[in-house]
Order: structure tokens, then C-alpha cells, then sequence
């Protein structure tokens, strides 16, 4: 099997999505990994990089960041995931650092049932290991969470 590398948002965080996705065009990647603000994402930046990503001959790997926190679920995670969708993203990295298991399960079912909605955008639980140990209790947690918001979402 066949792995898609690119380029990630993290390395160049002082770029802009389009500038992100115009660096990976020059660097000879296939595909790029873009970080979305919902607050700062326009119609106008869906067409720019939609325009980048088509002159560059790019893939969007993945879209960053939806953190996960306690309390009620955030729309701008919707956005992320609807931004995803729009510019063809494989995935949606989500981090969680909400302590309540059944809460962070819930809320991750939820946007992977819209990530299928919205044109197959797979949530991808990410990161989980490099939060705090009093917030995460690590990989098999995130096994956990993934595997009950699968059977939730019925992947």
C-alpha cells in the first residue's frame, strides 16, 4: 500500500493556506495538510486554495485543527470539517482534551457523521499522546474513542 506524504501545516505555520498550499507546488509534495481558522475562512480563501491546490497539481491531505475541549460542542469544528469537504481533504485531524470519555466519544461521532455527509472527509484522531497526561490517557484511549464514535457512526 501506497502512502500520500505531504507537506504539513505545522511546518510552515507563518504561511497562509494559500501560501501553504503554493510552498508544498514548489517543494515537489503531492499533497499538502492546511490549518483552518473558521473565524478567518472566507468564500474568497476556499477559491484561492481551491486556484492553488489546481495549479500546483495538489492533494489535500488533511485539515487541522479540531480540538476537542469540555463542554458543549463547537461550530466552528463543523466548519473545519465543511472547509475540509470544500477544498477535497482526505481528513480532519481532531485532538481531544475533553477528560470525560463518553463526551469526547459523542462529540467525535458527530463530526465523523458529518465528515461522511459532507463528501467522504474521514475524522482522524490525531495527536493524543502529546497532550497533557491529566487530560489524555493516551493511544488506548484514543482506540477507544475512535473505535465507539466508528460504531456510533456505523464505519
Amino acid at each position: 500500500m501506497s502512502r500520500l506524504l505531504s507537506l504539513a501545516s505545522g511546518v510552515v505555520p507563518e504561511l497562509s493556506p494559500v501560501a501553504t498550499a503554493e510552498a508544498a507546488a514548489r517543494g515537489g509534495w503531492p499533497a499538502v495538510g492546511l490549518w483552518v481558522e473558521p473565524a478567518e475562512w472566507t468564500a474568497q480563501t476556499t477559491r484561492d486554495v481551491r486556484e492553488a491546490l489546481q495549479a500546483g497539481g495538489l492533494e489535500v491531505l488533511d485539515v487541522e485543527v479540531v480540538w476537542l475541549q469540555p463542554g458543549p460542542p463547537d461550530p466552528g469544528h463543523e466548519r473545519i470539517i465543511d472547509v475540509g469537504a470544500e477544498v477535497g481533504a482526505r481528513n480532519v485531524l481532531v485532538v481531544s482534551s475533553d477528560p470525560d470519555h463518553g463526551a469526547a466519544t459523542a462529540k467525535f461521532a458527530r463530526l465523523c457523521g458529518r465528515g461522511d455527509a459532507r463528501r467522504g472527509s474521514r475524522c482522524a484522531a490525531a495527536g493524543l499522546r502529546r497532550l497533557s497526561p491529566s487530560s489524555v490517557r493516551g493511544r488506548p484511549t484514543c482506540r477507544a474513542t475512535a473505535g465507539a464514535a466508528s460504531d456510533r457512526c456505523g464505519s
